[in-house]
């Protein structure tokens, strides 16, 4: 399964949930570009600035070399399911058009959490960032424009403990 939304809409939460309920394991495939981010322009952690540089840096390096992400990406993904032969994966931190496809292409089933931002304003407090990255507006966009791409969209706009029981219960008939 893989899982997309903005920031506080649960993808987190839900992510962590599916690996300690059934057992999956956690994929993510925005560790990449972050790794690389922090390698090559010696950034660390992740704040407001760290998010628009990694945006920057991640638009000119899809132009270069459009698979990018995609690749490392799939060598770690067929290394892990060699490796270990998982029942499940859960995909996290997909964010771009071309991340969706090859998901889908790979047979993942795919799910976006949705969320008013005031509600994900709350959730995640100081660490919401003042401006949407250019990734986050995109994949805002795509939401409304193509929501075929989806094979479930879900609103956890519900309170924590609430939002958490409604997750469980649609996902065990998913």
């Amino acid at each position: 399964m893989g899982f997309t939304g903005l920031p506080g809409a649960g993808v987190t939460s839900v992510a962590r949930l599916m690996c300690s309920e059934f057992g999956a394991l956690p994929m993510s495939m925005a560790s990449h570009p972050r790794m690389r981010l922090e390698a090559e322009l010696g950034v660390k952690g992740y704040s407001a600035e760290a998010g628009q540089l990694l945006a920057r840096y991640r638009i000119e390096r899809e132009r270069a070399e459009p698979l990018c992400w995609i690749r490392p990406f799939h060598r770690r993904l067929m290394r892990t399911v060699r490796m270990s032969r998982p029942s499940r994966l859960v995909i996290t931190g997909i964010l771009t058009r071309k991340e969706l496809f090859y998901c889908k292409a790979m047979g993942a089933r795919l799910i976006h959490l949705a969320a008013p931002e005031t509600v994900r304003r709350q959730r995640i407090g100081l660490r919401f960032p003042t401006e949407p990255t250019p990734a986050h507006t995109t994949l805002n966009k795509l939401v409304h424009v193509e929501p075929g791409i989806w094979d479930l969209i879900i609103d956890t706009d519900e309170p924590y403990p609430e939002f958490v029981h409604s997750i469980r219960l649609l996902l065990a008939r998913f």
